[in-house]
């Protein structure tokens, strides 16, 4: 038998080969490219837009800055405050959090709060959670509270009294 048209024989198997798999990277990397959104098109990092109302400054950040808290304020149905938490880091994973917003009974920020009327958004989420809301507000303070993984829950409040 020719060892040339073996040579050549393999050395075409070999082109075909290395053409082949480099055809295939390039689909699979175009594929990667075309469906790879950008992180602010993602609908979950912020439900601002569930939250009625002005957002009041400044956003607590919770946690070393791992979570961020931002409350809104609406005067509906009697005052109406919105809140929510977002996550800063390690947001590849769902992980437990928990926000809760509380209606006092005063206006009082050096009164004690207690809420008896509240809403609280408890689970595993990997972007944020909430938004929660409460209505009747307005002449009233609130509290806000955060949960991160197993840690003690970082709380705000008596604010935004009036």
């Amino acid at each position: 038998m020719d060892r040339s048209f073996l040579a050549l024989s393999t050395t075409r198997s070999r082109t075909r080969a290395l053409l082949g798999a480099f055809a295939a990277m390039v689909l699979v990397a175009a594929g990667l490219v075309v469906t790879a959104a950008p992180a602010s098109a993602h609908t979950k990092l912020s439900p601002r837009a569930s939250c009625a109302g002005t957002e009041l400054s400044p956003h607590r950040d919770a946690y070393g800055g791992a979570i961020s808290v931002f409350v809104s304020y609406s005067s509906a149905n009697g005052g109406t405050n919105c809140a929510w938490a977002q996550k800063n880091l390690n947001r590849d994973k769902a992980e437990h959090m928990e926000v809760f917003i509380g209606r006092c009974a005063t206006n009082n920020p050096g009164y004690p709060c207690e809420p008896l009327v509240f809403d609280r958004d408890p689970g595993t989420y990997q972007y944020y959670a909430g938004p929660v809301q409460i209505t009747g507000t307005a002449g009233r303070c609130i509290m806000v509270y955060v949960v991160y993984r197993n840690l003690a829950e970082e709380r705000w409040g008596p604010i935004h009294c009036g």
